[in-house]
């Protein structure tokens, strides 16, 4: 168990640690015989041009994401090859499991190059535990599929951009726009994306995707914008991206107090010490556009029982 914890409770629905800009690629081929490639990181898409031809889905994926301006300082691209016919969605789980255990953390944002639904919804509950935001592009010629698919992930840690021309990567693209921004500075609706094109659908269709918390990509006062910025929970993903911020930035800080002290005591210096620490912190996200106020409130030491204090 981590030493510092941190629970936030959202109250706004509906209505940089470093990582907090890393989007990760999730490449997913198939051959007689499977195998992983290393995880690696790439500043530009000249880079990704070494390793991936330009008719690859990661190499797409990733041209969505630096064609973006600004765009990430650098992305992630894991490919992993699944051997045929017995390809498993744990083989996508488990292979992030690897890459996690072997110290490559520090990514935030997940897309993926697979477009079956049973390795999306199996991403979807590894991004849950793990606390990542995965964004997921994808397109049925049944809509009631689409919808589908955002119903069974309900999570606030994903969202499914609807668009009919998927090799665009068109959630790829909408990473690659929030991923470089300030966290708490921005909202993903009304991103209009470079290299994106209309997404195809209705006014009908965009309502009944938007119904069941899908947002999609058309033109609206002559200009080509994101319909809605929220996740398959409903909520925005901007509070999701916020939230995780703070609970980062809290733990970092407050494990900042302890290791530079020789000792925090558990008295209400000690405390003070804890709750400064959290204070500056929440001070920051008011600067950065997350909260507009805060109260903390911590007990005093004498309030606290022998057996907490133990513990």
């Amino acid at each position: 168990m981590p030493d510092v914890v941190v629970n936030i409770t959202d109250k706004t629905k509906p209505t940089s640690v470093a990582g907090f800009g890393l989007p990760l690629i999730l490449g997913v081929t198939t051959s007689i015989t499977g195998t992983k490639d290393a995880y690696k990181e790439y500043a530009n898409i000249t880079e990704v041009a070494t390793d991936y031809a330009s008719t690859t889905d990661e190499y797409k994926a990733a041209a969505a994401i630096f064609t973006q301006d600004p765009s990430p300082d650098k992305i992630a691209i894991y490919n992993v090859t699944r051997a045929t016919p017995t390809a498993l969605p744990a083989d996508l789980t488990d292979a992030l499991d690897d890459i996690i255990a072997e110290g490559s953390t520090n990514w935030y944002w997940l897309v993926t190059t697979s477009k079956d639904t049973s390795d999306i919804d199996a991403l979807g509950a590894w991004v849950d535990t793990n606390k990542k935001l995965f964004g997921v592009g994808f397109n049925d010629a049944i809509l009631s599929n689409i919808t589908a698919l955002a119903t069974g992930l309900s999570s606030e840690r994903s969202f499914v951009f609807a668009h009919k021309i998927m090799a665009e990567y068109p959630e790829a693209a909408l990473i690659g726009k929030l991923a470089p921004k300030t966290v708490g500075s921005w909202t993903a609706k009304f991103k209009n994306l470079t290299g994106i094109s209309d997404a195809g659908y209705t006014p009908a269709e965009i309502n009944t995707l938007e119904v069941s918390k899908v947002f999609t990509y058309t033109d609206k006062m002559g200009i080509l914008q994101t319909t809605e910025g929220i996740t398959t929970a409903g909520t925005f993903i901007d509070v999701t991206v916020s939230k995780d911020w703070l609970r980062a930035n809290i733990e970092s800080e407050v494990m900042s107090v302890l290791i530079s002290n020789d000792k925090v005591p558990f008295t209400d210096v000690g405390i003070t010490q804890i709750v400064d620490a959290v204070k500056a912190v929440l001070r920051r996200a008011i600067v950065q556009g997350m909260l507009s106020d805060f109260n903390v409130i911590a007990p005093k030491a004498d309030a606290i029982s022998t057996t907490d204090k133990s513990n």
